[in-house]
């Protein structure tokens, strides 16, 4: 529904159940036209803000992406400077990781790719 971003989807999700505030489907439903397309970086962005209004900071992100391809190990150190950026952690606060499955699966055959996502969060502190 959205722009697809399955990393940032995962980051999303991470953050909006590390505060309790449920997950990406609840806060940004697919039966809303306002989330057609929506860039995942804004919706990043307003997770963040959801986080901080809770009255938490980011404190880390560490994320697994699966995919056969594209490689990635070339674009690990943007994609966790983007997510820096989009959701207010410490630059060496966040991971990226990436790996295959071996050709095993709809995702080793390249026709599906996952990511997992974990989020820790840190209440009152600045």
């Amino acid at each position: 529904h959205s722009d697809a971003d399955v990393l940032l989807h995962a980051v999303c999700d991470a953050l909006l159940g590390a505060a309790g505030l449920g997950d990406i489907g609840e806060q940004f439903p697919d039966s809303d036209p306002r989330f057609k397309d929506a860039d995942s970086g804004l919706l990043l962005k307003k997770v963040a803000a959801m986080v901080k209004a809770k009255g938490f900071r980011v404190s880390q992100i560490d994320c697994v992406l699966l995919c056969q391809q594209p490689k990635l190990s070339a674009y690990k150190k943007k994609m966790a400077a983007r997510i820096s950026s989009l959701s207010g952690a410490a630059a060496n606060s966040v991971s990226v990781k990436a790996k295959t499955t071996e050709g095993l699966g709809q995702i080793g055959r390249g026709m599906a790719i996952s990511c997992y996502a974990l989020a820790l969060i840190e209440k009152g502190r600045r």
